[in-house]
């Protein structure tokens, strides 16, 4: 493991004990899902996420934007666009 991230897993593992049960099961839940992927699609993951923050805030907050309104769209709608993603540009 790198020592960013030992690090910052180390910091995570310290406080989590005084975080609400809530949170807790939220880092239980993503823990979870990350122990799941492959080394690839968590290399992929990385990436996507390094892009992200690379991008000026405003562009940031429209992706944060759209992010809030996908998540509030039916599961339905969801899987509908899961099967048949929209063309990236």
């Amino acid at each position: 493991m790198e020592p960013g991230r030992r690090t910052r897993l180390l910091a995570l593992a310290k406080k989590y004990p005084t975080l609400s049960k809530e949170k807790q099961e939220r880092i239980q839940q993503r823990l979870h899902h990350w122990a799941t992927l492959s080394p690839e699609e968590r290399a992929k993951a990385r990436e996507r996420w390094k892009k992200i923050q690379s991008l000026p805030p405003k562009e940031r907050e429209a992706l944060q934007q759209k992010w809030l309104e996908y998540d509030q769209l039916p599961e339905e709608h969801k899987d509908q666009l899961r099967s048949n993603p929209p063309q990236q540009k």
